[in-house]
């Protein structure tokens, strides 16, 4: 004969399989996406948004397999694809885009999909926060002035040193890029680790140590003002031969 203990105990047992089952169909099963990525922000301008977004950090070491879709609406339910989708995709390090053309005095909604290369059934492996925007006549435009003067200010046996002006004297966090091919990208080497954007450097002052390749490249600059991204600052020629410039 059964206690109502025994029950109890088994009745606890084929819970916890219940659960464990769940759990494992959960893990097992495919997933449209996973969590929202992007920290998507927008801002209005006479007839413009400047929509922008931080690159997708869970495959920053993969920059190149992850492109960005931006999705636009008027309504606020139904997107439409703005850039991005098929060929015209735009590469995961991309910081953003104005777009243009657009009636003053109604709003604009926007959205990001991140997509993984190459393209497959599950490809689309994020979206992000839907963000709201309302162009007006009269307003400026929305993207912050470019750093200006980047130059090589010092070269050590060990290390360069890059310097630029900022568009306002407090300004201190920066976006570092160089050009790959015909795109440019946050770079991966050249530094004591990758640069993600925005890092902080209060002096307009980048340091260049890795001596063991040659460098060549072009660099460019970005400023954030009020978590917007400027424009990007001419482009520098970095030249610098393995081991360092004896003096």
């Amino acid at each position: 004969m059964k206690r109502k203990g025994d029950k109890r105990i088994v009745a606890w047992v084929k819970w916890m399989m219940w659960v464990g089952v769940g759990v494992l169909a959960f893990a097992c099963s495919p997933r449209e996406t996973r969590d929202k990525g992007g920290d998507l922000k927008v801002k209005a301008g006479d007839g413009c948004v400047y929509v922008q977004w931080r690159p997708w950090i869970e495959y920053f070491n993969e920059w190149d397999k992850v492109e960005v879709e931006v999705w636009r609406s008027m309504d606020g339910i139904n997107f439409d694809v703005l850039v991005g989708e098929y060929s015209n995709q735009i590469p995961g390090m991309f910081a953003g885009i104005v777009d243009t053309g657009l009636e003053n005095g109604r709003d604009f909604w926007y959205c990001l999909k991140f997509i993984q290369l190459p393209l497959a059934e599950e490809s689309l492996i994020a979206t992000s926060d839907t963000c709201k925007a309302h162009p007006q006549a009269g307003l400026p435009w929305p993207v912050p002035p470019a750093p200006t003067n980047p130059q090589v200010a010092e070269f050590y046996p060990d290390s360069l040193v890059i310097s630029w002006t900022p568009p306002q004297p407090n300004d201190s966090t920066y976006q570092i890029e160089k050009k790959d091919g015909e795109s440019w990208i946050v770079p991966l080497d050249w530094m004591d680790g990758p640069l993600m954007p925005p890092i902080y450097l209060p002096d307009a002052r980048l340091v260049i140590r890795d001596t063991s390749t040659d460098i060549y490249g072009w660099l460019r600059i970005g400023v954030f003002v009020g978590g917007m991204l400027s424009e990007p600052s001419d482009s520098l020629l970095v030249s610098w031969p393995k081991g360092g410039i004896s003096r």
